[in-house]
């Protein structure tokens, strides 16, 4: 799985050499975020991508969230949803014969409206999470840093509530994190 922030796929020159890149080195999952595409866009950049491509639209110059799968991936889907403002894709499927709940994240930079999505991040998850053998994977841009020795440099990074939002997230389903 890979996890890229692409920062618009608008142009075909981008997308064609991203496309060729991920093919290449044959991930079965790829989380895509900023990929600013549209309801208009879509079906084109569906017969570029050789395999399954779900996505959640933003505009032509922001947000968007989309999961590339692997054309020869043992994968079906079972349910799809996606917000309105770009900002996750949820999926169940089965996997090779394991069941997987896919969440990719593009969550908002401000504060008080990270807090609010991830309290609805993990009502979506709530909501999907039907047995316990199923696996859960969230990744994406969350929009904060939450290993400042990590994740930063310079300035005064500080905690604050969606940190803590996430730290609880990942205590509700045993979720771990890690960073790139």
């Amino acid at each position: 799985m890979l996890l890229v922030n692409v920062r618009g796929i608008c142009s075909a020159k981008k997308r064609k050499a991203l496309f060729l890149w991920l093919n290449e080195r044959k991930y079965d999952i790829i989380f895509l975020q900023e990929t600013y595409c549209t309801v208009e866009v879509e079906d084109i950049w569906s017969t570029q991508w050789q395999g399954k491509l779900f996505s959640s639209h933003g505009t032509n110059h922001s947000c968007g969230v989309m999961v590339l799968v692997r054309s020869d991936l043992d994968f079906n889907l079972k349910s799809f949803e996606a917000d309105t403002q770009g900002c996750y894709v949820v999926m169940e499927a089965d996997v090779q014969g394991s069941n997987f709940l896919f969440l990719n994240v593009y969550a908002p930079n401000k504060v008080q409206e990270q807090c609010l999505f991830f309290d609805h991040l993990n009502n979506i998850i709530e909501k999907f999470i039907d047995d316990k053998e199923q696996k859960i994977l969230v990744g994406g841009d969350f929009n904060i840093a939450l290993d400042s020795y990590l994740d930063c440099s310079g300035g005064n990074p500080s905690k604050n509530d969606s940190v803590k939002n996430i730290q609880d997230l990942c205590l509700d389903y045993g979720l771990e994190t890690f960073g790139v």
